[in-house]
């Protein structure tokens, strides 16, 4: 029962959605203590979409820095990302 809990977990935590929560949240936390405005939008066509472990860290990490050179050197007072599967 404990291990088909994680298992299941683990399938939740792999989809497209559960990612493009993440890094909203990431987005959210790194522009609005500074004031900038945040637009997000994600393709809903992809929510059931699922990522490997390996492909979601990779893609994890890229956006986290394009989110912090954004933050450190943009000097913007909005920022709009738009992710999209294709």
């Amino acid at each position: 029962l404990v291990e088909r809990a994680i298992r299941n977990s683990s399938k939740q935590r792999d989809t497209v959605l559960e990612m493009t929560r993440k890094m909203r949240r990431c987005a959210e936390e790194t522009f609005v203590p500074a004031d900038v405005a945040v637009e997000f939008s994600a393709a809903p066509d992809g929510k059931n979409a699922r990522l490997a472990m390996d492909a979601r860290r990779e893609l994890y990490l890229i956006f986290k820095e394009a989110v912090n050179n954004a933050a450190r050197h943009s000097n913007a007072a909005k920022v709009r990302i738009d992710f999209r599967l294709e």
